[in-house]
């Protein structure tokens, strides 16, 4: 998964600028309609089902989806230079940029930082627990010696219909080191179920 949202980041804005420079001498036709379009559904789409708490069960699948976003972000960002006042066209163009040039430092020089946060992402749940019929319990570890770390326990529901999907309906992460403070209280997968199932 690291290999797919490095390269990712590298290479989305490159292709999209290519798309946009060909797709430019004639933005009329319906082709180019179409590709723009489905780059705004694609977001949309995408932030739809972040904001659901919905996620493929594999991780691989989910860093795919980042890629296909992230590409049709960078098309539609690139389509800011079509934006007829220079002043508003310059302004889109800057605030565009920041996502793309923050991937580019993450995928170069921050190569270390996407592997920890990769890592983290991908790192296998240290307990597995059933709650209930189609309701499962994870307790995965997160951070690094050196830095911030402790635990996240969250409970994810499942279709049987749809077993390649799976929705974060609860949880809370808890930090063990690193924080300054009173230690906040344990969380486990039974006090997780009991403030679901209230």
């Amino acid at each position: 998964m690291f290999t797919v949202i490095g390269l990712g980041l590298l290479i989305a804005p490159v292709l999209a600028v290519s798309t946009f420079i060909a797709l430019r001498k004639d933005l009329s036709c319906a082709g180019s309609r179409a590709i723009f379009g489905g780059s705004v559904l694609i977001l949309l789409l995408l932030w739809g089902i972040g904001l659901a708490g919905v996620s493929f069960t594999e991780p691989v699948f989910n860093g795919v989806s980042f890629v296909a976003g992230y590409f049709a972000y960078c098309l539609l960002a690139s389509a800011c230079w079509l934006i007829p006042s220079i002043v508003v066209r310059i302004l889109a163009l800057v605030i565009a940029a920041i996502p793309i040039v923050f991937g580019y430092i993450l995928s170069t020089v921050g190569v270390l930082g996407l592997m920890f946060i990769v890592a983290d992402y991908t790192r296998p749940p240290d307990s597995v627990e059933q709650m209930a019929p189609g309701l499962t319990c994870r307790v995965t570890g997160w951070g690094a010696v050196g830095a911030s770390s402790g635990y996240a326990v969250n409970l994810y529901q499942t279709w049987s219909a749809v077993p390649f999907l799976e929705r974060r309906v609860h949880g809370h992460s808890v930090i063990q080191d690193g924080y300054s403070g009173t230690r906040p209280a344990d969380v486990s997968c039974s006090s997780i179920w009991a403030e679901y199932s209230k």
